[in-house]
């Protein structure tokens, strides 16, 4: 039913005029995200944000088109660090 209701609607979403609009959806869908997950524990929270922040100061070739690269590896390092942090009795 979904996809039979969108159909007419097409036209009216490809609209250039919403198209800056569509490009903004996954640092909302991450930014909702990352709301949850810090308020639950804000300690494991610091460590990704000094990395991003750390790379993306540094780093200057890092840009919009390197995400799908950085959301692993933010993730990864995110893991790991609660690892450390919850054998370390932090957590």
């Amino acid at each position: 039913i979904g996809v039979i209701c969108i159909v007419p609607l097409t036209p009216i979403l490809e609209a250039p005029v919403l198209a800056p609009a569509f490009e903004q959806m996954l640092p909302a869908l991450f930014g909702g995200l990352g709301v949850a997950f810090v308020s639950k524990n804000w300690k494991i929270a610091i460590a990704p944000v000094l990395l991003m922040l750390v790379l993306f100061i540094f780093v200057p070739a890092l840009d919009s088109g390197t995400v799908g690269i950085m959301v692993p590896v933010s993730a990864l390092f995110t893991i790991a660090v609660g690892r450390i942090m919850y054998k370390k009795g932090v957590l």
